[in-house]
């Protein structure tokens, strides 16, 4: 990776990581007063915002380091690995809308599995059938988790599945 680029995507991400941090007070919780303590609908987010947040510091200051003690040119084999990595992000990015616009009407079970399971095979899965039953599985421990360990229900869709618990 080219440490400028790494350096200025980390200063990019904090900014959006602060605005998305920003944006979890408003998340309306008049709708129960259950919600106004620790869990509910705005502890997953700031819990994924801050590991975000630890990781992007690590890199961006990785990338200042790096920038400090880099070479100036990059060699076509780093250019042609860095169009692949972009490629396969872009794709990544693809699935990550088609989740976001498939989350409430077909439900949490039948939007998240598909996502993990493209996700795993672009970024090197190499087994299918260990790739989908491992996604299944966590899909499962994610659902459980948001609504046994941050009281939060997700979208059924059309299986019901909240029906269940």
């Amino acid at each position: 990776m080219h440490a400028k680029s790494d350096f200025l995507s980390s200063l990019g991400i904090l900014a959006l990581i602060a605005v998305a941090l920003f944006l979890t007070t408003t998340i309306d919780l008049s709708f129960s007063t259950d919600l106004e303590t620790f869990t509910g609908p705005r502890a997953y987010p700031r819990l994924l915002l801050g590991l975000a947040l630890v990781f992007n510091a690590v890199i961006l200051v990785r990338a200042g380091l790096r920038l400090r003690d880099a070479a100036p040119a990059r060699p076509a084999s780093d250019r042609n690995a860095s169009a692949a990595g972009r490629r396969k992000a872009a794709a990544a990015a693809v699935a990550l809308i088609v989740f976001v616009a498939t989350f409430e009407p077909v439900g949490y079970i039948l939007a998240m599995a598909p996502l993990l399971v493209v996700i795993s095979l672009l970024f090197g899965a190499r087994r299918k059938g260990r790739a989908v039953a491992v996604t299944l599985a966590m899909t499962i421990v994610c659902l459980l988790a948001f609504r046994f360990g941050l009281n939060t229900v997700l979208p059924e869709g059309v299986l019901g599945i909240d029906m269940l618990f």
